[in-house]
């Protein structure tokens, strides 16, 4: 999501210092990276939604990042990237900084979330949306994020 409320693809890279944001297309960065360690915390869902808030209190906008496994795993089922997102930022975080990184694991349906300096709840859907719909959808300061495992 950017800060305007628009679902925009993107590919987030890691290197050993900084978070860029990839155009999905031409992999150009966007804007300027962001530094590990302005990273404030991690807010993830205890579900089995792939849903990251990567929270950056000097930005004043978080990144929020619905992520999408490119293969599944041999089970059948797509693979959890949340794990591997988390292990690479927090250590890196802590390579960087000493401290141990700020993780939050929201227990509902609900976390929350900074986009243009505005506070605004992100939350899950009470049922599958239909295929057809768009991963995120907001109305006023409430998102709903829609991943693709709970679409019919």
């Amino acid at each position: 999501m950017t800060i305007y409320n628009k679902l925009a693809e993107r590919c987030l890279l890691i290197t050993e210092s900084a978070i860029y944001k990839l155009d999905a297309n031409s992999f150009k960065p966007l804007k300027k990276p962001t530094a590990i360690t302005e990273v404030g915390a991690i807010r993830i869902m205890s579900t089995d939604v792939q849903l990251v808030v990567i929270s950056i209190p000097s930005a004043k906008n978080d990144l929020v990042i619905g992520l999408v496994a490119p293969v599944v795993n041999q089970t059948g089922a797509p693979g959890d990237l949340v794990g591997e997102l988390l292990g690479v930022l927090a250590n890196r975080y802590h390579m960087l900084t000493g401290q141990e990184l700020i993780v939050e694991v929201e227990s509902g349906a609900t976390t929350r979330c900074i986009l243009g300096g505005k506070t605004r709840a992100l939350q899950l859907p009470a049922s599958p949306a239909h295929a057809a719909a768009p991963p995120f959808t907001h109305a006023h300061n409430v998102i709903t994020y829609h991943p693709a495992s709970a679409r019919a």
